[in-house]
């Protein structure tokens, strides 16, 4: 007799999918750090997720979905692919194989990796910092127009650009700044 149904693991990955969506949709921008095996959805899918993502020379970054006979999840063959292509995506989760941090550096799914978590830490914390001083609505914008950018034509772009610079030009922050250079 089965005592659950056959349906909670979908309702587990939606449960969970949720989180990944929400995480990418958000209007702050955010920053993963690396320090270990990002494995699967559940680590390798949370950082991609992120807008940006550092790790530590040592990380390593693995799906494993023909291992473990499944479909990869947390929908990282749809951030991974945007990052870094699809044959590159096809070729990680066909082989299995663990890229290490430098690798995924250099296909471009990593923005940096570094040799010591210090150094990680403290060049997060100042973009962080360089983040949290922009205005804030200019920082959401910014981030909806490379969002924006990723499908849109280029003169769709350039109207979303005037439209939202439009909004920024007529801001008390700007005015500010602007007395201030």
């Amino acid at each position: 007799v089965q005592t659950t149904s056959a349906f909670e693991g979908t309702r587990l990955l939606n449960w969970q999918h949720e989180l990944i969506e929400t995480l990418h949709g958000l209007p702050q921008v955010t920053i993963a750090m690396v320090n270990g095996v990002a494995v699967g959805g559940g680590g390798f899918g949370l950082a991609m997720a992120c807008d940006m993502r550092f790790a530590l020379k040592s990380a390593r970054f693995w799906m494993i979905p023909l291992t473990m006979a499944l479909v990869q999840d947390y929908g990282l063959t749809w951030l991974l692919q945007r990052a870094c292509g699809q044959p590159r995506t096809v070729e990680m989760v066909m082989s299995g194989e663990q890229i290490t941090a430098e690798q995924g550096e250099t296909w471009g799914f990593l923005n940096r990796s570094f040799p010591t978590a210090e150094e990680m830490e403290r060049h997060v914390a100042q973009l962080a910092a360089t983040i949290a001083g922009g205005e804030p609505d200019s920082v959401r914008l910014l981030k909806q127009i490379i969002r924006n950018g990723a499908t849109s034509a280029l003169r769709d772009q350039l109207q979303l650009e005037a439209i939202t610079n439009g909004l920024c030009f007529q801001s008390e922050e700007f005015g500010e700044r602007k007395r201030q250079y």
